[in-house]
């Protein structure tokens, strides 16, 4: 991975512009979402027993949206963060 990471800018109402904090995931989203339906077709494809079948799904399926859940609440701390730091005081001005 390169360090340019959360360089894309996003155009506010107010005409100032800032980081897109969530546009990198965009891509790990994607990324999951084909995971996860490559992996059902996998394992629907194994002919297991329906029960096994139906917990490796909800592992799956668990696993991909945890993932995505621990990322966005990562992206939105940095987000938060980097909005605080641009005030100074840490509190919210408009």
């Amino acid at each position: 991975m390169s360090g340019k990471r959360g360089d894309e800018m996003v155009a506010r109402d107010d005409g100032d512009r800032r980081p897109a904090a969530f546009a990198g995931l965009r891509y790990e989203l994607g990324v999951v979402m084909i995971f996860g339906v490559v992996a059902a077709l996998l394992i629907v494809g194994l002919d297991l027993g329906r029960w096994v079948e139906l917990v490796l799904l909800a592992v799956v399926g668990f696993g991909a949206g945890g993932w995505i859940a621990v990322r966005v609440r990562l992206a939105e701390q940095r987000a938060l963060a980097d909005e605080q730091a641009e005030t100074g005081d840490g509190t919210h001005q408009e």
